[in-house]
């Protein structure tokens, strides 16, 4: 990490120095610990009453309980989603979550002990970047926190480039069984494309508590107002643009597709999205009203929130991957050609030659998803192209087998019945999004040419190439004495129309 450098919170995307970075402390006091102030003024006075003092002055700055930063921060999701695994070798911290343990700063004398050649203090590790510090009690903590919000920030966190990702579906398209199918064979997709995968404990944690096997049942969908936990992923990769090795960490946001429509929901989760490098949009086949008519839509108003969070943009420029998820239901109910149906079944592959993007296969992928939404769903096909300057089409399944209904239901959801799968998950294509926006973010290459379907941003830029041509013609028209006046002329004429043509056929085109 370079030293100027900024540090941006995934909760509230405050800017700060790594050297502003707060800890929780595993020392943690109750009230029960903390002396009357009477008590201590009614000893005889010397060292004993003044060392007495400053002990309990130190111990409420050690205080357990819930920071206002963070609890302000979480109320407006109805109450923390996080969870934690409460260190039970530390006898003063066993009894509190993580997030009621005490805010310390590393600059703060009072709360850190300052000795280098005892190893304690802040501690940077080999590149620089402040890891661990010891409290005044001796007790060591890398659970460091923004110092804005007091939000966790998982283990080197801000060591490296970020890219914030959003994952949007309604409740219950399948947004967590999405994440923990992909994070879980993180290590088999990455190495596809070259990458290396660097999971931390709070990635390990999600998919144990989210595990997608054979006979346990699917883990519940969020509730739409609750924000889920982001999840930081680190990875290892040869940059193919800076042609070296570098670290990147991508930071993964579970966003209720509801929460784009309702105006509370739009105020306080249009922040992550708005903020994003990268969009993925889940969409349930049962949104298909003309298949299924199981639900309506959304998908054209959460398009246009998306839209309207980008102010002052004609269209949004963010690489944005709509996703059929669920795509083995179209595949059963013979909804797609044979030949799609065919593509979509087969494993991702990486680029002949090399590890990279292999787009060659999925152009023909997305040319025969472009022909489906035009046919199935031609609205939301026009408000891609139109509005979106950088999208491209998917259909995916994070299972792909078979489910049986347990009889239960998830009462948080609206009622959904919780399943469970009868056979081993065999996801299919569940990568292809994330390598295509690995191969946009630059990261990766493809083997040729990504196919584009949007319209929006090429007419804009055409419409500036006509603009500058029609200004160069009628700047060359007064070169009345111009020898080669009438050929640049006739060339400029060629070329305005050639752009007007082309103008012609994306205004007019399928």
């Amino acid at each position: 990490m370079k030293d100027q450098e900024k540090i941006i919170c995934p909760y509230c995307f405050a800017n700060f120095d790594q050297s502003e970075v707060l800890f929780r402390a595993e020392t943690c006091f109750t009230e029960d610990d903390i002396l009357d102030d009477y008590d201590i003024e009614v000893m005889p006075d010397g060292p004993e009453k003044v060392q007495a003092k400053f002990d309990n002055d130190l111990k409420k700055e050690f205080l357990a309980g819930v920071h206002p930063n963070y609890e302000q921060f979480w109320n407006r999701f109805n109450g923390t989603t996080e969870q934690t695994r409460k260190n039970r070798a530390n006898m003063h911290a066993q009894f509190f979550e993580n997030y009621q343990k005490p805010i310390i700063s590393p600059r703060n004398p009072r709360h850190v002990l300052f000795d280098n050649i005892g190893q304690t203090g802040p501690k940077l590790d080999r590149d620089g970047f402040l890891s661990s510090v010891t409290d005044h009690f001796g007790k060591r903590t890398s659970n460091r926190v923004c110092p804005v919000c007091c939000n966790p920030l998982p283990m080197n966190y801000g060591k490296f480039p970020v890219k914030f990702i959003s994952i949007i579906g309604i409740t219950g398209a399948g947004k967590t069984v999405y994440l923990s199918s992909l994070l879980d064979n993180m290590h088999i997709y990455a190495g596809k494309i070259g990458m290396t995968p660097l999971p931390n404990d709070a990635v390990n944690f999600f998919i144990e508590t989210n595990k997608i096997a054979r006979d346990i049942t699917l883990p519940q969908g969020t509730p739409a107002a609750r924000f889920s936990q982001p999840l930081c992923y680190n990875l290892q990769y040869y940059h193919s643009k800076t042609l070296r090795r570098e670290t990147s960490t991508f930071v993964l946001y579970d966003i209720a597709g509801e929460n784009c429509v309702d105006p509370v929901g739009i105020e306080n989760f249009g922040p992550f999205i708005s903020r994003s490098d990268g969009i993925i949009i889940l969409q349930d086949p049962k949104q298909f009203t003309g298949i299924y008519n199981e639900a309506h839509s959304m998908i054209d108003t959460v398009l246009q929130t998306i839209t309207n969070l980008f102010v002052g943009k004609q269209y949004c420029d963010i690489p944005l991957a709509l996703c059929i998820s669920k795509a083995d239901r179209l595949m059963q109910d013979n909804l797609f050609e044979p030949a799609l149906a065919d593509m979509l079944s087969s494993e991702v592959r990486s680029a002949l030659d090399f590890n990279g993007f292999c787009a060659s296969e999925y152009n023909e992928i997305s040319k025969m998803l472009d022909d489906f939404y035009y046919h199935q769903d031609p609205a939301t096909r026009e408000a891609l192209k139109n509005n979106f300057d950088n999208f491209n089409y998917f259909a995916v399944s994070s299972l792909n087998c078979e489910l049986k209904d347990t009889g239960a239901r998830n009462e948080a959801t609206d009622g959904e019945p919780l399943l469970t799968p009868t056979e081993t998950p065999r996801p299919l294509r569940i990568e292809e999004p994330l390598f295509w926006l690995f191969a946009k973010f630059g990261f990766i290459q493809s083997d040729v040419p990504i196919i584009e379907h949007a319209i929006a941003g090429r007419i804009e830029r055409l419409n500036q190439d006509l603009h500058h041509m029609q200004m160069l013609y009628a700047e060359v028209d007064r070169q009345r004495f111009s020898l080669t006046r009438r050929r640049r002329l006739s060339e400029i004429e060629e070329q305005i129309k050639s752009i007007k043509q082309e103008l012609e056929d994306l205004v007019h085109s399928k």
